[in-house]
């Protein structure tokens, strides 16, 4: 018989588990759940980064409001909504569709890099 012990890690702002400690801790870093997150979406898109406060603001506004708040980056839609008390969102909050969004913002993108790697190359 043989018995061995793994470590599991844990974020400590969601549910999220894991067997690697620096793969949670990535994860932790930009957890929708993490009042002080970093947005990698809005580093790829080159946009500032709104801080939380301001956008739980604009969430109180409206999902309008907080779609331009947060320069349309869904994971900023969706980390103001997840750090919202389910009692306060608006009724437009339950039909954000965080995966629609997320490939919409990537097909830009990919579209917007392709561009401009074509002009820098002169393919076009």
């Amino acid at each position: 018989m043989r018995r061995e012990r793994r470590w599991r890690y844990y974020c400590d702002f969601c549910k999220k588990s894991g067997g690697s400690g620096g793969h949670i801790r990535r994860h932790e870093r930009g957890c929708t759940s993490n009042p002080e997150r970093h947005c990698g979406m809005c580093d790829a898109a080159e946009l500032v980064q709104r801080p939380l406060p301001e956008l739980l603001g604009a969430l109180a506004g409206g999902m309008d409001a907080l779609r331009e708040a947060a320069d349309s980056c869904p994971a900023c839609i969706l980390a103001a909504i997840v750090q919202t008390e389910y009692e306060v969102r608006p009724h437009e909050a339950l039909s954000f569709n965080f995966k629609a969004e997320r490939d919409e913002f990537w097909e830009a993108m990919n579209e917007y890099r392709a561009e401009a790697e074509a002009e820098r190359y002169f393919y076009g």
